[in-house]
């Protein structure tokens, strides 16, 4: 049997959820040429490539609120109430909220973190936005790009993943090395542990995925 693939995001979106959700979450993993899918994953993809470019130059913060204000007036060229005009808006959000909070210089960006983990025949993709070193300590972060943070248990399965992802790759940093970043309030998660008990919660949502995946 093929392994079942998803993403870290989707495994704790499933854990966060609902059964009726929880289907449909999977349902989504399993037929992912349909857009749905597929706009979830690119949805910020302007403002994670701006924020990275941001850190990169070590620009100014004005030139982040820029790029906001251009995203904000393509979005006046859509159609009101349009997904697009939404995303764009949602995106130029998160650029002001970014720009007021984090100052370019604040970290070093290293090379993007990417690895497969495999749990119960569920391969999760594990790709935090921000690999960084930050106050001379090297950290896994993804950003939380909403307008309110993702509830405990959603954070603590992100944080606890990346921590797993970490030391699968050889990448050996401390469990408080991984956090969540809620952009908009300036707020890390850092929820990971070493043999933690999510950590066999994981295991046994993963089990629970394949035996379900095959009657969807």
């Amino acid at each position: 049997m093929a392994l079942i693939k998803l993403t870290y995001a989707g495994v704790a979106d499933f854990m966060a959820s609902t059964p009726t959700k929880q289907r449909k979450i999977l349902t989504e993993y399993k037929y992912p040429d349909e857009d749905e899918p597929r706009a979830k994953v690119l949805y910020y993809r302007e403002a994670r490539d701006l924020i990275s470019a941001y850190h990169n130059g070590k620009k100014e913060n004005v030139w982040l609120e820029e790029q906001a204000i251009r995203l904000s007036e393509m979005a006046a060229l859509e159609p009101k109430k349009s997904a697009r005009r939404t995303r764009l808006e949602n995106n130029s959000r998160t650029l002001l909220d970014y720009s007021r909070n984090y100052k370019s210089t604040s970290c070093d960006i290293l090379p993007q973190f990417s690895h497969k983990l495999e749990i119960e025949g569920v391969l999760i993709s594990v790709f935090p936005e921000l690999h960084i070193i930050e106050r001379k300590k090297e950290k896994l972060v993804k950003l939380d790009f909403g307008k309110k943070p993702h509830d405990d248990h959603y954070n603590k399965v992100s944080c606890q993943i990346l921590y797993l992802a970490a030391l699968s790759s050889g990448l050996e940093l401390p469990s408080n090395a991984m956090a969540v970043r809620h952009i908009a309030t300036k707020t890390d998660f850092k929820k990971a542990r070493a043999a933690a008990r999510v950590e066999n919660d994981i295991e046994a949502t993963c089990g629970n995925i394949s035996a379900i995946w095959g009657a969807l």
